[in-house]
């Protein structure tokens, strides 16, 4: 049983609820109102149930609610706000995204993208027969690989790594095209999770969930005919997920399964997922320890230029700073793991008790800045899943080293062809 007090998790869940439902109520359009709801789901079940466990101070409550309410401010200020510059970036932008709606061009970008998605199978080692004889699921020899991997990595594999990163967005764009055949897109997205699955010996259960979210989102907003199958799935599928993670979990750590109790495999899954709180975030707050700002800004500003080219630069690594200050041990020690605090712990050791609340209105303006650009393109419906899961999975629960690289580091060639757009339409007045 989760040792959850549940009168303080129902009041937990009654001031998400009714904060993310005024918030939504609050604003127009569909995508706004998705982001909203991902983001408030994600806020709660990776951060905010962790109040509720009864060795989790009341205090921590109080952040998770502080940084809920500050959040969802800054998405509604910034969406509200309806500037001249964001009104030129989606007038311009629509003619350009518009020409990647086509046959030979949106399969061109998809082919690429998928040569790009296989190249760690094709190059230094040609292993595309791994495609038609699976490993079983090995997270040692997978992180083995990507160490070694990062180690050798030579010029050609640090290039086309990068240039799958670019055109990340614009895979997601061009699929647009293919809209009206649900099957094909369907498809696609399982082509990536089983190449990504055997060019690794295996799948977070993370990506996993980026991709099936990314999809339905997008299918939710396209085919309103298909919510309804979308909501069973959601109710069936959510809980067997959760019960067999718990299966994957230990599977890819080569322990044998014996015996599956599908209650206690959801339940441990639960609060594995729910307790970063008690695990890492508390420890960290109370520890005193505080993260260098001058170092996480370094990594801000630092985050769009490629590594391979620049080197690394004095930047504060926020995530592995948590876990050597929860665990005890320094990084590469024995007994040294990764941990997760949430994203509100996370912020409290960035900005400090008092502060805490500014990266809240960081992150939430930045979501409503991006979600302003794309919500009036609609060959963007796909990416905007994406950025959607971005930010309400992958970064509530992996904090800021997770999310932010990916909104900027693969939204680069985007922002670039903004700009360019820009430039263009003032050449033309």
């Amino acid at each position: 049983m989760l040792d959850i007090d549940p009168l303080q998790l129902l009041i937990i869940f009654i001031i998400t609820f009714a904060s993310v439902v005024f918030a939504a109520r609050s604003t127009r359009g569909l995508l706004r109102r998705q982001a909203i709801m991902a983001w408030g789901t994600g806020l709660f079940f990776f951060n905010g149930i962790a109040g509720a466990y009864y060795d989790v101070p009341i205090y921590y409550t109080w952040y998770f609610i502080g940084f809920l309410l500050t959040s969802l401010f800054a998405f509604y200020l910034i969406t509200g706000i309806k500037s001249i510059l964001t009104q030129q970036i989606t007038w311009k932008m629509t003619s350009m995204i518009a020409h990647l709606d086509s046959r030979v061009l949106a399969t061109r970008i998809i082919t690429f993208y998928f040569f790009l998605h296989l190249m760690p199978m094709l190059y230094p080692e040609f292993r595309l027969s791994d495609l038609l004889n699976p490993s079983p699921p090995d997270l040692r020899l997978a992180i083995e690989s990507l160490r070694a991997a990062g180690a050798q990595a030579d010029a050609i594999s640090k290039i086309s790594s990068y240039l799958y990163i670019l055109i990340t967005p614009f895979f997601y764009i061009a699929i647009y095209h293919f809209r009206r055949r649900t099957f094909i897109i369907a498809f696609l997205f399982a082509a990536l999770i089983y190449i990504d699955y055997v060019s690794n010996s295996y799948l977070s259960r993370g990506e996993f969930a980026v991709y099936i979210g990314t999809f339905l989102i997008a299918i939710w907003s396209l085919k309103p005919n298909f919510r309804k199958r979308i909501i069973i799935l959601l109710v069936i599928g959510l809980p067997l997920f959760l019960a067999l993670s718990g299966v994957y979990a230990s599977m890819r750590l080569g322990k044998e399964v014996v015996e599956f109790s599908f209650y206690d495999s959801l339940l441990d899954t639960i609060e594995s997922q729910t307790n970063f709180a008690s695990i890492a975030a508390i420890p960290v707050i109370e520890s005193g320890y505080r993260a260098n700002l001058g170092g996480y800004f370094t990594w801000l500003i630092t985050l769009p230029l490629p590594k391979f080219l620049f080197g690394d630069f004095e930047i504060s690594r926020i995530g592995i700073e948590i876990a050597e200050i929860a665990l005890g041990r320094n990084y590469g020690d024995y007994g040294y793991y990764a941990l997760l605090a949430g994203l509100v712990g996370e912020s409290v050791y960035i900005f400090d008790n008092g502060w805490f609340w500014i990266h809240a209105i960081f992150l939430g303006g930045l979501m409503a800045f991006v979600i302003n650009i794309l919500e009036k393109l609609p060959q963007t419906i796909f990416l905007h899943g994406y950025v959607i899961m971005t930010f309400s999975y992958t970064m509530v629960r992996g904090g800021v080293n997770s999310g932010l690289p990916i909104i900027v580091n693969s939204f680069i060639l985007f922002y670039a062809l903004i700009v360019i757009a820009l430039l263009k339409g003032n050449k033309q007045n």
